[in-house]
């Protein structure tokens, strides 16, 4: 039974699948089925996808798991003075997806 989809879980994975952008004529990488990456931490970076608005290939779409750096030093801080205000975190997210 052929594929009709393929899921690909982290960046070494999607890079042995589909390769970069650069080798979208090389057919040692899939160019016919639909495939969608998720854990690669930076797509962009990688050469997976070309941005958020387009991955560059017809075949191609994901998803990534880097989180905003303010939300990482944000986490740290309270970590660090032994706080967690939920409210002050739900704002702080709020404001870097604004």
């Amino acid at each position: 039974m052929p594929a009709d989809l393929v899921l690909t879980y982290g960046t070494s994975a999607t890079l042995g699948i589909i390769g970069t952008k650069d080798n979208v004529d090389n057919r040692r990488f899939l160019f016919d089925l639909p495939v969608v990456f998720t854990m690669v931490a930076d797509p962009f970076g990688t050469n997976v996808a070309e941005s958020f608005a387009r991955s560059g290939r017809a075949n191609v779409a994901g998803t990534f798991n880097r989180v905003p750096e303010t939300v990482n030093v944000a986490v740290a801080v309270a970590k660090k003075l032994n706080r967690y205000p939920p409210l002050a975190f739900m704002q702080i997210v709020e404001a870097v997806n604004n």
